[in-house]
């Protein structure tokens, strides 16, 4: 499974052309990501096929009796209704009926189909980093995330308009969806198909909407979680029952006109081994000399896969004393991921940890480097950089520089962003204050970040070797995580989730400094590796 979660998180942000799919054994499946989360909606309805998968299975593994309780219900097609008899006989098991939505189950049978077929992918998962992904009904509010395709929730149908068709007057063109059209069309019609079958559809009909989804509208009623709703109309439903936010109640326990889309979430990562090789020759080529100062700062923020060297050489007590807590970065992101960020991302900043940790951090890295025989000094003092020493490493004996690079500005020559931070792109630098103060900023702040965050290629941190440039060796010294110091609480350099501001030097801009409690998903820290004894 190929999943880049950094564009997952953009979730309904996201381009159409972007949406990632599921990808298992370098085999795409027909699962789309949905959401902020690590969700995944099927891009078809359930089909016959599908379906008869599944019973096949339960006559081979179960029994002759979980095969006969698991069957759908055909009687629907024909109660009331004898004008339907041959799709009682033929709808299911009939080879021209393969990719047609299955119709007839319960809840239930939904919800058991689900459950096999999480545990028929978590027998077999191919791809290391996932551990277990569970499949499921979608509840109500994930089905319309999906049914949006990541446009306004102003729209009222799945493509994007809130119109059926594209002419009121003329009905001249193309019906977008398998509906009753009129109260003289009692079965319902497929559009312009002329398959002959005034019912359901095949679930690859009609146009999938922008994150490749079929059929969100129309076709068959679908379930989700809550027992008794179903969403976005079907073939025999009026229009008005296939706009996204319409919430219909199922009125029998089957029926030929429900059917359901299975969600697919990925519930836990595999922990990775990442470890760093640490050596003292290592540590002086990473380290950048500091003008009026007699020592070095590291060209990076101190990594996950770094610190994790760390923790390991940690006892049990004190390795969980100084243990990221993952948890906080529910503050900014919903996705699983996240909830093992240290071992999931080894090349992005360490974050969540107190300063006492950073502090234990940098006092185990001077003594592997004191006690390494290859070194170049004799005795060096590794430690979280003070104030004066972070600022000089901007400057470089330029008062009153603003960044590293030469020029007061956000972007290359050619465009590029120079750094991750907030670009907050549609306001301009005399309006960001009042912006920031007005209502309608914390009315919207949540969406405001994502929305904005992405324009430099990252809503979250970015990798700690990302953003460089040319004859410049420290990278994101502004932006990506701020900075813990040695000599104050005041946190420098600012963030992902920081204005171009916040992330100056203190020189520049005093008035930007920030203060945050630690353990913070916006804070991370570098060190300063100064010669004691040469």
């Amino acid at each position: 499974m190929r999943i880049k979660l950094f564009i997952l998180f953009l979730g309904t942000y996201l381009l159409p052309w972007l949406q990632k799919p599921l990808v298992l054994n370098k085999q795409k499946t027909h699962f789309y990501s949905v959401s902020d989360k690590a969700i995944y909606a099927s891009a078809y309805e359930t089909s016959n096929s599908d379906y008869m998968s599944y019973l096949t299975w339960l006559q081979n593994n179960e029994s002759q009796e979980a095969y006969k309780k698991a069957f759908p219900d055909t009687n629907v097609w024909v109660s009331g209704n004898e004008y339907r008899e041959k799709l009682k006989t033929y709808y299911f098991l009939h080879p021209a009926y393969r990719e047609y939505p299955v119709v007839g189950v319960t809840y239930d049978q939904a919800v058991a189909y689900c459950q096999w077929l999480t545990k028929i992918w978590n027998n077999s998962l191919p791809d290391k980093r996932i551990k277990k992904v569970i499949f499921r009904l979608p509840t109500e509010s994930e089905w319309e995330t999906a049914a949006y395709g990541g446009k306004n929730h102003g729209i009222v149908y799945p493509w994007g308009t809130d119109r059926i068709d594209m002419d009121y007057v003329t009905h001249k063109n193309p019906i977008l969806a398998n509906y009753r059209s009129s109260s003289k069309d009692y079965m319902g019609f497929a559009g312009s198909l002329t398959d002959g079958l005034d019912a359901t559809t095949a679930v690859k009909n009609f146009s999938p909407n922008t994150f490749g989804l079929y059929q969100m509208a129309g076709n068959v009623a679908e379930f989700v979680q809550e027992q008794g709703i179903i969403k976005g109309g079907a073939w025999g439903d009026y229009s008005y029952k296939l706009t996204i936010p319409y919430r219909d109640t199922l009125k029998t326990t089957t029926s030929c006109f429900v059917g359901f889309r299975v969600f697919a979430e990925i519930e836990a990562f595999q922990k990775k081994e990442n470890r760093m090789k640490i050596s003292a020759k290592q540590l002086e080529k990473t380290t950048t000399r500091v003008i009026c100062t007699r020592g070095m700062i590291y060209n990076f923020e101190v990594s996950n896969a770094f610190y994790l060297s760390f923790l390991e050489s940690l006892d049990s007590n004190e390795r969980k004393k100084h243990q990221p807590v993952d948890s906080l970065w529910s503050k900014e992101t919903d996705e699983l991921v996240y909830q093992h960020y240290t071992e999931q991302f080894p090349n992005h900043p360490v974050v969540n940890i107190e300063k006492q940790s950073m502090i234990a951090f940098c006092a185990w890295l001077e003594k592997k480097y004191n006690m390494d025989p290859k070194r170049t000094w004799n005795k060096v003092s590794i430690r979280l950089p003070d104030k004066n020493e972070w600022t000089l490493s901007v400057s470089n004996g330029e008062p009153q520089k603003p960044f590293i690079w030469r020029y007061p500005r956000d972007r290359d020559a050619h465009g590029e962003f120079l750094l991750n931070f907030n670009p907050l792109p549609s306001i301009t630098p005399f309006d960001i204050e009042a912006y920031l103060n007005s209502i309608s900023y914390k009315e919207d702040q949540r969406e405001n970040l994502l929305k904005s965050r992405q324009y430099d290629g990252y809503c979250l941190t970015a990798p700690v070797n990302s953003f460089s440039q040319k004859g410049i060796n420290i990278h994101n010294i502004h932006g990506n995580v701020a900075e813990a110091l040695a000599d104050t609480d005041v946190i420098i350099g600012g963030s992902f989730a920081s204005i171009l501001e916040h992330c100056m030097a203190p020189t520049s801009y005093e008035k930007y400094e920030e203060k945050i409690n630690l353990p913070s998903p916006y804070v991370g820290f570098r060190f300063f590796m100064e010669v004691l004894e040469p």
